[in-house]
């Protein structure tokens, strides 16, 4: 359980440009990177003060612009969710060990994700998620996305990184398009 808690993020405290979080919401669970540029797409949860889902659709997708000075939070635009956006998401009731949620993204919707929201050691709300990576269960930090560089848009490969569950070894796979 230590290790979770490490791997939590923590809750933010800011809002800018459409994107608002309360004061118990988790800014960034894992997010999206793409090749042809710094910006990428992060996914937030709302929780309430006892660190459970807000809402029946809790886990949502928002673009953190690192091309801008300074980085700014922006709402996907709207063509934008086929790509980034959210096929799926069951919230199971809360436990006393936390609030688990199942999720599946447009963008990889055979490969489920379990997030896991709870109390912290310091009190604040804070979640992981977790996915097959290369036949382990893992806790995912991020997608890395490889644009191809054609005329049309078009995507060469998909890579997974994390981090075991069981023995906390770096894992990556590249799931081809």
């Amino acid at each position: 359980m230590a290790l979770l808690l490490g791997l939590l993020a923590t809750s933010p405290t800011a809002a800018r440009s459409g994107v608002h979080f309360g004061a118990h919401d988790v800014a960034t669970i894992f997010y999206i990177a793409k090749s042809e540029n710094r910006n990428r797409v992060d996914y937030g949860l709302h929780l309430d003060a006892s660190c459970h889902p807000r809402t029946s659709q809790p886990l949502f997708p928002y673009w953190r612009m690192f091309e801008e000075t300074p980085v700014r939070l922006e709402t996907l635009s709207i063509g934008e969710p086929r790509a980034y956006g959210i096929a799926h998401q069951h919230a199971n009731a809360p436990t006393p060990q936390g609030s688990w949620l199942r999720v599946s993204l447009r963008a990889l919707p055979s490969r489920p994700i379990e997030v896991l929201a709870l109390e912290n050691s310091s009190g604040r709300c804070a979640a992981a998620a977790r996915m097959t990576i290369h036949g382990q269960m893992s806790y995912l930090h991020y997608v890395y996305v490889h644009v191809g560089s054609g005329l049309i848009p078009s995507i060469d490969y998909i890579e997974l990184h994390g981090r075991t569950v069981a023995h906390e070894h770096p894992i990556r796979e590249r799931v081809e398009r």
